[in-house]
């Protein structure tokens, strides 16, 4: 295990060389620390120093004239220590809704939180949570929105024992509502599967994957081979379209933990954890 690891960081450093030069020149442009932070009693780091000049005006040039502005954070209006928020985010396509689980929400029954950018500002517009949820369910483990930001997907890990995925509409443009359009399982769901560990949704918001990391359990180990799924949508239902394993397959595989999908809803993408 230790030469596997030792051989994978080798092969990794050529190409993780160019990025942390780049951090470096960044960081060496970052502004002086405010005077409110400054007086924070843990003692401030050293700050780095700038880079070549060269690297900093072709960093300037890949992120274009404009520049970022300080992040702003985000928080639930009724957040609670131990919610996990943040353990799962999703932005739109154009980055002004943002979508963020707390899966441990009210004794890990779990929630999904949705913010807008108006003005310069973002503010909470909702909060999602799934009807008759229950403890332990872990609703908002895993998050995804369409590219439009009008159509939520929400894993809800633990549901019935076996998984489930959420889909939410928002209805009556930005001013309108959320509501629950459709609740997706696997057809061949067992318990223990974890299905809705982790989603995606295409950009019109027409396709989903939904990993389930936990599926073709192998009994006494503790996670399966895995299975993601593919669901489509036809007219205003949802229809599973697929059923996608690795070929060579073994327990504790983990298949599934993470699921991406293309724009077009055409090209899915699976992780091995």
């Amino acid at each position: 295990m230790k030469q596997w690891i030792r051989s994978s960081l080798e092969r990794c450093a050529p190409v993780l060389a160019t990025p942390l030069l780049a951090l470096g020149a960044l960081a060496g442009l970052a502004p002086a620390a405010s005077a409110s932070v400054a007086t924070t009693s843990r003692p401030l780091a050293q700050a780095a120093p700038a880079g070549p000049a060269s690297l900093q005006a072709a960093i300037h040039r890949s992120l274009g004239p404009g520049s970022y502005s300080r992040p702003t954070g985000l928080a639930a209006k009724d957040g609670a220590p131990g919610d996990e928020f943040g353990y799962s985010v999703a932005l739109s396509g154009s980055g002004t809704t943002a979508l963020v689980g707390a899966w441990e929400r009210d004794n890990s029954a779990g929630a999904a939180y949705v913010f807008r950018l108006r003005g310069g500002h973002w503010s909470q517009t909702a909060e999602l949570t799934a009807p008759h949820g229950a403890a332990f369910d872990e609703f908002g483990y895993s998050v995804a929105l369409s590219g439009s930001g009008t159509t939520a997907v929400v894993g809800d890990l633990r549901r019935g024992g076996t998984g489930a995925a959420f889909v939410y509409r928002l209805r009556g443009g930005w001013g309108g509502r959320w509501s629950q359009s459709a609740v997706l399982t696997a057809a061949n769901g067992a318990r223990g599967d974890d299905f809705g560990g982790s989603v995606a949704v295409s950009a019109p918001g027409t396709a989903i994957v939904v990993g389930a990391f936990g599926a073709n359990l192998t009994p006494g180990l503790a996670a399966g081979t895995g299975a993601a799924y593919v669901f489509r949508l036809h007219g205003r239902s949802w229809r599973q379209a697929a059923e996608l394993t690795p070929a060579h397959g073994a327990p504790l595989d983990v298949f599934g933990g993470s699921v991406s999908v293309s724009a077009a809803g055409t090209t899915d993408r699976k992780s091995v954890v």
